[in-house]
């Protein structure tokens, strides 16, 4: 269950770069 935690919060860190970089790359872009 611990581990399971930990997992989830490395998920949802990955979701939270994913969209800073898409963001990011929007603003560039434009």
């Amino acid at each position: 269950s611990k581990g399971m935690k930990k997992y989830y919060a490395i998920d949802k860190w990955n979701a939270q770069l994913k969209s800073l970089n898409q963001s990011i790359a929007n603003r560039v872009g434009s």
